[in-house]
């Protein structure tokens, strides 16, 4: 008896970790975007897709005129058709990869939705967006 409940607790700490391990369904459906930005506005735009990713994550950075640090800002177009700037506002970064969630830039943006990413000091740099 007590192997076999030995045996019970070990597939399901063994399922539990696999469970784990297993990339969400939403980072899987995330489609991604390399777009250039702006000097404290939009340069170039992109259209939220319509899938499982909810927010404006940005999963890598290229400060403009190599400076290698410098705030990015998520905008969108709101449903007056007037550019927004994301709640979090500047997030302020190495260049470099990031993990998707852990920097986002507009929270729950509605698929089919034009947005870009401003760059506070140098403008230029760029950015991939995954959305």
């Amino acid at each position: 008896m007590k192997k076999i409940t030995a045996a019970l607790g070990l597939s399901g700490i063994l399922a539990a970790s696999a469970i784990a391990l297993a990339p969400s369904a939403s980072a899987l459906s995330c489609k991604q975007d390399t777009l250039y930005t702006g000097w404290q506005t939009v340069a170039w735009t992109a259209t939220k897709a319509a899938d499982g990713c909810r927010d404006l994550n940005l999963t890598m950075a290229g400060a403009g005129g190599g400076t290698g640090y410098d705030g990015y800002e998520g905008w969108y177009v709101n449903s007056s058709g007037n550019w927004t700037p994301g709640a979090s506002g500047y997030h302020w970064l190495n260049d470099g990869y990031y993990s998707l969630g852990s920097v986002v830039l507009v929270s729950n943006l509605t698929s089919g939705r034009t947005f870009g990413v401003a760059e506070y000091n140098a403008g230029y740099g760029v950015v991939t967006i995954a959305h």
